[in-house]
């Protein structure tokens, strides 16, 4: 039991309010491609959702595709981009 006397900080939101961000990004008619959502309070961990940036991690092409590519291994799974076309056009950072 914890001591009366001592508070919990509690990191995170409620599922309500953690669904806001991508609700946001799915409906608002001001959302732009390749726009991120996330919330506007202390190290982006609580409050409404508002315009973010990415991290550098995020915008690593080289770390998506090597992401990519376990996700598959590991369910054994693969989707082909081609089929779809949206591989024509595509140039890689890495060729």
């Amino acid at each position: 039991m914890i001591p009366s006397d001592r508070r919990i900080i509690v990191v995170g939101q409620s599922p309500p309010m953690g669904a806001l961000p991508t609700l946001r990004a799915a409906v608002a008619e001001d959302v732009q491609p390749n726009d991120y959502f996330g919330p506007a309070g202390f190290m982006e961990m609580r409050g409404y959702p508002v315009k973010v940036d990415t991290s550098d991690a995020a915008k690593d092409e080289k770390l998506a595709k090597k992401l990519w590519q376990v996700s598959e291994e590991m369910t054994d799974v693969t989707f082909s981009f081609s089929s779809l076309g949206l591989n024509e056009g595509y140039k890689s950072h890495d060729s």
